[in-house]
């Protein structure tokens, strides 16, 4: 909570975030220092969400995969690459319930 305080006290949001502010907040919550291995680390994570989100064609945001909790197939299940509107979420909420 104290990051996410710090954040907001920098009075820098909508993109206006600066290195130098993250940095900042982050040391003084506490965080440790980044290293070489943490960077490498995160980027292949990064690397592997990205190529899964384009094995599954979520092209925009929210990606949203909607089915079923158990028996999903590809008939039950609906891959919605970004923002839709509230009828196809519905639609797609329906055929993963079986209706």
């Amino acid at each position: 909570m104290t990051y996410h305080n710090g954040i907001y006290r920098t009075g820098h949001n909508e993109g206006k975030l600066t290195a130098e502010d993250i940095e900042t907040v982050a040391t003084t919550s506490g965080a440790a220092a980044v290293s070489d291995d943490d960077n490498v680390t995160s980027d292949h994570l990064i690397e592997n969400n990205d190529a899964l989100a384009e094995m599954l064609g979520l092209t925009g945001t929210p990606g949203i995969i909607i089915m079923p909790v158990e028996n999903a197939t590809a008939d039950n299940t609906t891959v919605l690459p970004g923002v839709v509107s509230e009828q196809v979420m519905q639609q797609a909420i329906a055929r993963a319930a079986g209706g």
